[in-house]
């Protein structure tokens, strides 16, 4: 649905750090890969990454993945609130990118 490129080492760090924060959940199954976005056929990019902010997003044109990019995190977010709390979201998320240089 997304790609997300940067160096290997904040990648890994980034990754450790999504699959423990609140929208985990959409992050169970992904990997950090040593090929380029585009090599994965996600073209679109780059575009900035709010918080980690050493990588960048890339999409691809599946028209599927493009619908659901907007909502997807939401979802979780919102699915994590109900069963904790909205405080537990809330510090989760900005324990997620709380730092100035998101890592």
């Amino acid at each position: 649905m997304v790609c997300v490129q940067g160096a290997l080492d904040y990648l890994n760090a980034s990754l450790a750090k999504l699959k423990v924060s609140p929208i985990g959940g959409g992050y169970r199954l992904a990997e950090v890969q040593t090929r380029t976005c585009a090599e994965r056929n996600y073209t679109d990019g780059p575009k900035q990454e709010a918080c980690f902010v050493q990588a960048t997003l890339w999409m691809d044109h599946d028209p599927v993945h493009l619908g659901l990019a907007p909502v997807t995190e939401p979802m979780l977010m919102a699915a994590y609130a109900v069963n904790h709390s909205f405080v537990e979201l809330v510090t989760g998320m900005s324990e997620l990118c709380g730092t100035s240089d998101g890592s």
